[in-house]
Formats: structure tokens, C-alpha cells, sequence
């Protein structure tokens, strides 16, 4: 009887420790497969990139003219009911393209020196945009004068002025463009000369 419980007990023990031995095994298996892994930064490091892509960007606008590079003079006038248009006209005398955008500043003078004569042209509603000047090339902006009898005398105050004093947009420099004619002295009438964007060529329109 003692030799019997002795032997199970070895039989017990012999597979306990085969259990135990089985566990271990796969213990470390499991363990070694994890160890050995490849990982994600080695396979991206593999992988080449792809080239950046480039997209071409349109020519940009050259700098804006100045009054060196321009002469300006008044083209052709035309009537029209209650008033007069005419167009100033740039002209780009420099070495390269240059832009103007938006609206020139337009006022009457008695001189080539003399102050603004009444209130400045105010800008019509019409939307602007930047033009290229190439060297010889000509743009323009169309003016509409109003025939100042159109005022009552005592609202409008009619002066004598021999000029327009002309600001290409943008610019605190003027040149002045001989033109005879009638203004009112009074800056209360703000409506007796108008002033559209400039535009290419020489009509101003």
C-alpha cells in the first residue's frame, strides 16, 4: 500500500512536470515570436516617396508705373447731353512693362501750379482691374466733364480754369494737361467731373 501511494505520487509528479514543462514550451515560444517581429518604421523606410508635385504659378504683375515712366495727355473730346467726355491718356516711355490699376485723380486748375479748382472727379461704379503697360504701349481713363451753366450761378460759383491736374492711380504725383474751360469753385458741387478705371488703349473705354 505504501509503495503504491509512493508510485501514483511519482506519476502525479512525473506529470505534473510534464504539464509544467508543455506550459514553458509554449511560454517561449510565444514569447520569441513577439520579439522577432518586424516593425512598421522599417517597412516605411522602404517604401520610396513620391515626388512632390509642382504646380506653375501665373506671371505675376509687374510693379506699378510711375510718373517717370509715363507722359500723359487728353485724348479727343466728345458731347453729349449736358456734357463733354474725354479720355486721359498714359503712356508707358519707360524701359519695361509696368501696371496701372484703378482710377487716376482728376481736378480742375487755373495753372500749372494753381490749387484744385472745386471738387475733384468722384469714381464711377465700374469695377477696376490692374492693365499691363508694355514700353510704347498706351492706357487710358474716360472723364466726364459737366457743362457747369447746368448749376444755378449761385450753388456753383463759375471759374475759369486753363488745366487738369492728373494723379495715375495709385501715386501722390501729378502732371498737368492744358484744357480751357468752366468749373465750379464751389467743392459743395461734387458732381462736375467723373472719372472711370483705367483700361487698355487710348478711347478709355
Amino acid at each position: 500500500m505504501r509503495c503504491t501511494r509512493t508510485a501514483a505520487s511519482a506519476a502525479l509528479c512525473i506529470g505534473a512536470i510534464g504539464l509544467v514543462a508543455c506550459g514553458s514550451g509554449d511560454t517561449t515560444t510565444a514569447t520569441t515570436g513577439t520579439s522577432t517581429a518586424p516593425t512598421t518604421a522599417i517597412a516605411s523606410s522602404q517604401v520610396p516617396s513620391a515626388p512632390p508635385s509642382t504646380t506653375p504659378s501665373a506671371p505675376a504683375n509687374p510693379a506699378g508705373c510711375t510718373v517717370g515712366e509715363l507722359t500723359a495727355s487728353l485724348g479727343n473730346e466728345g458731347a453729349a447731353a449736358g456734357s463733354t467726355a474725354f479720355a486721359v491718356v498714359f503712356t508707358n516711355t519707360g524701359k519695361r512693362s509696368c501696371t496701372l490699376d484703378g482710377f487716376p485723380g482728376v481736378s480742375y486748375v487755373q495753372s500749372a501750379d494753381g490749387q484744385p479748382v472745386g471738387a475733384p472727379a468722384q469714381r464711377q461704379s465700374i469695377a477696376a482691374g490692374p492693365v499691363r503697360i508694355e514700353p510704347g504701349e498706351q492706357a487710358s481713363a474716360l472723364v466726364i466733364a459737366v457743362n457747369v451753366q447746368n448749376y444755378p450761378a449761385g450753388q456753383c460759383n463759375p471759374t475759369p480754369v486753363n488745366g487738369v491736374r492728373v494723379y495715375p492711380p495709385n501715386s501722390y504725383d501729378s502732371v498737368y494737361l492744358p484744357r480751357n474751360g468752366l468749373a465750379c469753385g464751389l467743392a459743395s458741387v461734387n458732381s462736375q467731373l467723373k472719372i472711370g478705371p483705367v483700361v487698355a488703349g487710348a478711347s478709355g473705354q
